[in-house]
């Protein structure tokens, strides 16, 4: 290369050069904003994250060293760079996953280029060339929170069931007081929706919690959570491009699946004005009111109470079954199963009487043994969905 370009200094000295470079322009070198907590959110929603740089590990390891990555390739792992697939397919084979079932977010044409030769679905960013230079991608967006709202990359209705038993006094919430900034676009029409719906009707804006990561160990369940209110969540649950974790908005809620004594599970159907009208869902269930209680088990039981005129003393155990997420109302919620002394026809009788029973009509009781059938035929709410499975699973 030296003879055929006519440099003037030796190779030595240019590489060197270039590392010197490289050296000074990592000390200065930060993460795209957010990106961390990105890739946070996708584990959050039960998938396996990589990385495949072609950086070297030196630079990967100052950069984001920390993160949570299932598993990471740099550029001295494989033989050829992009555009060659070889840092792609490495990091499928160390997830365990087909590199048809992979979808890779990149920011350059190199990269989409091989992330298409390795059979994956590709995302480009526009963070650092325009979109016309992004041809190869399956799709473009502009800002790295947008990969949390593709169709494609959305999450399932069942986010993460324990390994082990987990009862209701062994899940944990920790709470802080920080609260997500949204961009000033999206903050306006939150106000602007907020206004509308309290001209239809009346609406408490109560502080609930915002999930941001949870860990199970030694049948422990440990949530941290920042806090948010009704105003951000109503506002945003309206736009069609938020799901859970866009916006760093991924409003908690608890929901039970009541057992009774004589092997029945009750259901109702969403009341008039509710989210999913008319849809059967599980009850008890709501929104984690932090203003209330940073305890799940204290907001499950006060639905318990209030939904269905039942108290702790009703019932026998409660133990977690996962956590879901609703589709519709777009939360994610602990999901629990509560078995009950009672038996339906007095679960019935106390929930004519509760106090929110406008909530929830039709009550019925579902024998255990046509579950699967229910959830087969009946059209209910995404996470009355997922916690049958989750129990199904569980039994």
């Amino acid at each position: 290369m030296k003879e055929e370009h006519g440099l003037p200094y030796a190779v030595e000295a240019a590489v060197e050069e270039r590392n010197r470079i490289g050296r000074e322009y990592l000390t200065q070198a930060q993460p795209f904003p957010r990106a961390a907590r990105i890739v946070e959110c996708f584990r959050l929603r039960g998938y396996r994250v990589g990385l495949a740089s072609s950086a070297p590990q030196e630079v990967i390891g100052q950069l984001c060293g920390d993160w949570p990555f299932d598993a990471v390739c740099s550029g001295e792992d494989v033989p050829r760079a992009k555009p060659d697939p070889d840092v792609f397919l490495a990091v499928a084979t160390k997830l365990g996953v087909a590199p048809s079932d992979c979808a890779v977010v990149e920011d350059s044409p190199l990269g989409l280029e091989a992330a298409k030769r390795a059979g994956m679905y590709a995302v480009g960013v526009t963070t650092t060339v325009p979109a016309d230079e992004l041809r190869r991608a399956d799709v473009v967006v502009d800002d790295l929170c947008q990969t949390l709202e593709l169709p494609r990359l959305a999450a399932g209705e069942i986010l993460f069931q324990p390994k082990s038993i987990v009862s209701i006094e062994r899940v944990e919430l920790a709470v802080s007081p920080n609260r997500p900034q949204l961009p000033t676009a999206i903050a306006q029409d939150v106000e602007t929706r907020w206004i509308e719906a309290r001209k239809a009707r009346t609406v408490y804006n109560g502080l609930l919690a915002n999930l941001i990561r949870f860990e199970e160990a030694d049948g422990v369940l440990r949530l941290e959570a920042s806090t948010t209110d009704y105003k951000t969540y109503q506002g945003l649950r309206g736009r069609s491009d938020y799901d859970i974790f866009a916006h760093d908005v991924c409003v908690l809620g608890t929901s039970g699946l009541v057992v009774t004594s004589d092997g029945k599970v009750m259901f109702a159907r969403r009341g008039p004005g509710l989210v999913g009208e008319g849809l059967w869902h599980n009850i008890p269930g709501g929104l984690l009111n932090i203003d209330k209680s940073t305890s799940p088990k204290a907001s499950l039981y006060a639905e318990l109470r209030e939904e269905l005129g039942l108290g702790e003393h009703d019932i026998r155990s409660c133990v977690l079954v996962g956590i879901g997420h609703d589709l519709l109302s777009k939360g994610a919620e602990l999901l629990f199963t509560m078995t009950t002394h009672r038996t339906a026809s007095e679960v019935v009788a106390r929930q004519a009487n509760a106090v929110d029973a406008h909530e929830a009509t039709n009550l019925r009781a579902v024998p255990l043994g046509k579950l699967a059938q229910v959830i087969g035929e009946d059209p209910m709410m995404p996470a009355s969905r997922a916690i049958v499975e989750c129990f199904l699973r569980h039994a």
